[in-house]
């Protein structure tokens, strides 16, 4: 991850955690939402996690669902919130992208 990148979560952040769980961070952890190397390393697909948060959503606790739902619902804020039409954009993609997954994996009856 370049620095500025990092930067630019950190700052969005705004010292709380993404997930909307409201706690502080710092410390705060750097979540790469579908996997580093699933996709692209960018503002929409990153997010700063509390790192008790981090390490619940690594571990799918309480449910990789729950997980899906809150990044969907951070990208609809950050949607909401965006000052560019480049960045609504951006987040409305990354959240239906994490919609098609959560569909595909109820489908295959992965999660309930």
């Amino acid at each position: 991850m370049t620095p500025d990148l990092h930067a630019s979560l950190v700052a969005r952040a705004n010292g709380r955690c993404e997930c909307g769980c409201g706690r502080a961070v710092p410390p705060g952890e750097v979540d790469h939402f579908f996997g580093r190397a699933k996709a692209p390393e960018n503002e929409f697909t990153c997010w700063v996690l509390a790192v008790g948060c981090h390490r619940a959503k690594t571990d799918n606790e309480p449910a990789r669902k729950v997980w899906l739902m809150l990044f969907i619902r951070h990208c609809g804020r950050k949607q909401w919130a965006a000052e560019s039409a480049d960045v609504a954009t951006g987040f409305a993609a990354a959240a239906a992208e994490a919609l098609k997954k959560l569909e595909w994996l109820t489908a295959k009856g992965a999660v309930t």
